[in-house]
């Protein structure tokens, strides 16, 4: 049923209305040359021809933004105002004025294999499971000896503080300059027994377990005295002995046994 109203309704002239009405389905394409505000959203069935979209020319806009989901080539100078996350490939020629390809080929990756040619400088900490290089903050890496490797001391060695080896050491000269120490050591066997077999000299001698010299084992620094002959002149206080010959007492002495 087709109703056709002249005049107003309710004061409105329909038909200066429909002139300027945007109809919600068309059958004919619309003209809008007014202003439109759009407060909520609005869904096109078919792409809309604009001039220009909050007072931006609309297809000079198009040409300058980058779709979310977009996926092309993008050509000409782009800038981003806000963070940027890229989940495919992203292949730019330059980046905030540099080449991407002199960049790349500059990058250190967490990676691959890579060769630096020039210093280079980490500001943190790093992790490597392996690194190769011959100098490492201005150390020549062919000086340094590892702790924990089987290696060559070359030159004279000075250890400021004590020095504990663990394995074998070998010296082809001197240790602090003396050649009988490297010469004859005194070095315990399997069992923890120490055998000295030629006549040596000791200054200061703490021992606590026995000790069998099938020598004389001579004692003092001015008169010597043979020291298995002083240990059997001994008088002890709690061994049953036998004296004989000339006894001076100095003190009381009190017998333990009747």
């Amino acid at each position: 049923t087709t109703l056709n109203v002249s005049g107003t309704i309710d004061g409105v002239n329909l038909e200066d209305l429909v002139k300027r009405a945007l109809l919600k389905s068309s059958a004919s394409p619309q003209v809008v040359t007014g202003h439109v505000t759009v407060t909520e959203g609005v869904h096109f069935s078919q792409p809309p021809t604009l001039d220009k979209v909050n007072s931006k020319n609309w297809e000079k806009h198009l040409n300058d933004v980058v779709l979310k989901n977009y996926s092309g080539i993008i050509s000409g100078t782009k800038t981003f105002h806000q963070p940027l996350n890229i989940l495919g490939n992203f292949d730019p020629v330059t980046i905030n004025g540099i080449r991407v390809a002199d960049l790349a080929s500059r990058c250190l990756t967490k990676s691959s294999d890579q060769v630096i040619y020039n210093p280079y400088t980490f500001n943190s900490s790093i992790s490597v499971s392996y690194l190769s290089s011959p100098v490492i903050d201005g150390v020549n890496m062919s000086n340094i000896l590892l702790i924990d490797q089987a290696g060559n001391l070359g030159g004279t060695a000075v250890f400021m503080s004590d020095t504990t080896f663990i394995g074998d050491v070998t010296s082809a000269h001197n240790l602090l300059g003396c050649d009988e120490l490297n010469k004859r050591p005194i070095i315990r066997d399997q069992y923890g027994n120490i055998n000295i077999h030629e006549s040596i000299r000791i200054e200061d001698l703490s021992l606590s377990g026995t000790v069998i010299s099938e020598a004389a084992v001579m004692a003092g620094t001015t008169q010597k005295i043979n020291l298995d002959h002083f240990l059997d002149s001994l008088v002890l206080k709690s061994v049953p002995q036998e004296i004989y010959g000339y006894n001076l007492q100095l003190g009381v002495q009190q017998p333990t046994d009747s």
